[in-house]
């Protein structure tokens, strides 16, 4: 009965517990600690990390920026890309361009290094709702409150127009406004090959 009472389990309240340094979990960027990123003087709606520790930004101030996460910084900016707003921003896979989309009617697809406005893709009656870019780059699909999704293509040999993306098919199956656009395969191989070959913009 003695042996018992002693070998009593202590509460747990008493325990202190030390986790080893692999337990431990640290945020993925240490320099990012507590810090607060205010690029905008509005709301913000769309926001897209890049390569090279800056984050792209959008929102109701119709400003796309580019700030640096070590600073807080603007790297630079692009106003009066759309109508009031831009609500969506999407760097494709190569990290070449840029694609926005926010009030009006057209997308707009920029290069990445300095914001330069290459193409605004037209077709939709009504504002553009989101954007998606294919793995490989080479197709955009933009949806809209005029309730089509539209796909648009990478035509090579338009380069000499400014014209690299044309439209190639109007998807009309829906009742009301299309609110998000995104890339899905069932054919994992087939989704390989588009990611080891993306498309880059000059």
């Amino acid at each position: 009965m003695g042996s018992a009472a002693s070998s009593k389990a202590e509460p747990l309240h008493n325990l202190s517990v030390t986790p080893s340094p692999q337990d431990v979990i640290r945020p993925p960027c240490p320099h990012l600690d507590n810090k607060v990123l205010r690029p905008h003087i509005e709301d913000i709606w769309g926001m897209s990390l890049t390569d090279r520790n800056t984050v792209l930004s959008c929102g109701a101030d119709g400003c796309l920026r580019e700030t640096c996460l070590t600073s807080g910084k603007e790297v630079r900016r692009r106003n009066h890309l759309h109508e009031g707003y831009i609500s969506k921003v999407k760097i494709s896979p190569c990290k070449s361009f840029v694609v926005t989309c926010g009030g009006g009617t057209e997308c707009k697809i920029m290069l990445m290094k300095k914001f330069q406005l290459i193409q605004s893709l037209k077709g939709h009656t009504k504002e553009v709702r989101d954007i998606a870019i294919s793995p490989d780059g080479k197709t955009i699909v933009s949806a809209g409150s005029d309730n089509t999704a539209r796909v648009w293509e990478a035509n090579e040999t338009d380069k000499a127009k400014n014209k690299r993306f044309s439209l190639k098919k109007v998807l009309q199956d829906h009742e009301n406004i299309v609110w998000t656009a995104d890339f899905r395969f069932v054919n994992t191989e087939r989704a390989k090959r588009y990611e080891s070959a993306p498309l880059r913009v000059k």
